[in-house]
């Protein structure tokens, strides 16, 4: 464990900086930083050398020296799942988890990495299994961004629990069934978690690039002054230009969000019905560039019938006003849920 480390979040519209440090009982934010890629630069389109210079950038623009990083994962191509096995001895655990891997991973098994952790259990002739995997060729993508960076990849997490680790430094206080949702651009992932277990992960592939489209080719502007339209827009200001057609654009995206994220929570539920009921009244914490956006949170809490809550990863973390500007922060705390929670990774 080191007493100091950097959570690097590589998303599809800006990449989030963050560098905790543990001074005696307290774990501080000393740096924080988020750059949006420049309006000609397409995140899906560019190669490692491309993202890897943006980062150095970053780096330099910031005055962040560390060399050693942690990143993450998130798409189509990641698989989390927890997964019970017969009590077996470690000696041959890590090659039951393989065997037992191969029922839910749509891939050849040799052509993904799979990290695995173990779980409590109350069951003597148990044991659970919290497995995470991701293609071969999706981390070595990654890993070539990082070496291009010219820095070290620590840890490869999967983005989804490091959210599940910044809520739980943060929330610890919390117990029994969460529902943990990331808004992002591309992709929102959800996270299921039970007292600080991750239960279930899926990421579906939707996030705010639906609306700022919708906003671009109906109002016949660019797409820049969509995202601009989108970040600023005020749900209760009805006297903008637009207002309605706004207003209902935002609501059919939000619906469109709604709808992915209430499939895979019945989907879990169905699934695990004999431990829990549809009756229950599960509580969500958003976090991620989305969850800033006006009416979102009234709008989640009114068709999900249930708490909506902004996860602020700096709830229980300090920041050191001496290497982030709090004033920059202001109200966009949840955009650093993933960073903060990768660089949570190996504080002690």
């Amino acid at each position: 464990m080191k007493r100091q480390m950097v959570g690097l979040d590589i998303g599809s519209y800006s990449i989030k900086v963050a560098k905790l440090k543990h001074a005696k009982s307290d774990i501080i934010a000393a740096k924080l930083a988020i750059e949006a890629y420049s309006d000609n630069l397409d995140y899906e389109n560019l190669d490692a050398k491309s993202i890897a210079e943006f980062i150095k950038k970053l780096f330099k623009k910031n005055k962040i020296k560390d060399k050693t990083v942690c990143v993450s994962l998130h798409g189509n191509d990641v698989i989390v799942k927890n997964i019970s096995l017969p009590a077996v001895d470690i000696s041959e655990l890590k090659q039951a988890v393989i065997w037992e891997a191969e029922q839910y991973i749509p891939y050849n098994i040799n052509d993904v990495n799979i990290g695995f952790q173990l779980l409590p259990s109350d069951d003597s002739e148990k044991v659970n299994v919290l497995i995470a995997a991701a293609k071969k060729e999706t981390v070595e993508k990654r890993k070539e961004i990082i070496r291009e960076a010219g820095l070290n990849a620590e840890i490869i997490d999967i983005d989804s629990l490091a959210i599940a680790n910044c809520f739980e430094q943060n929330y610890d206080d919390i117990k029994g069934l969460i529902y943990l949702l990331d808004i992002g651009k591309s992709y929102t992932k959800l996270n299921i978690v039970d007292n600080n277990i991750t239960l279930f992960a899926r990421d579906m592939p939707i996030g705010t690039t639906e609306l700022i489209n919708k906003i671009s080719k109906r109002l016949n502007i660019g797409v820049s002054d969509a995202e601009h339209l989108v970040q600023n827009f005020d749900i209760n200001k009805q006297e903008t230009e637009n207002y309605p057609e706004i207003k209902n654009m935002f609501d059919e995206s939000y619906e469109t969000i709604v709808a992915a994220a209430t499939s895979s929570i019945q989907f879990f539920l169905k699934n695990n019905e004999s431990e829990y009921t549809t009756s229950q009244q599960i509580p969500i914490y958003i976090s991620g560039g989305g969850a800033l956006i006006s009416g979102l949170q009234p709008y989640f809490e009114e068709k999900l019938a249930t708490d909506v809550m902004v996860m602020n990863p700096f709830k229980a973390i300090l920041i050191d006003p001496s290497g982030v500007s709090i004033r920059s922060i202001k109200g966009k705390e949840a955009i650093y849920s993933t960073s903060i929670g990768l660089a949570l990774r190996n504080i002690f």
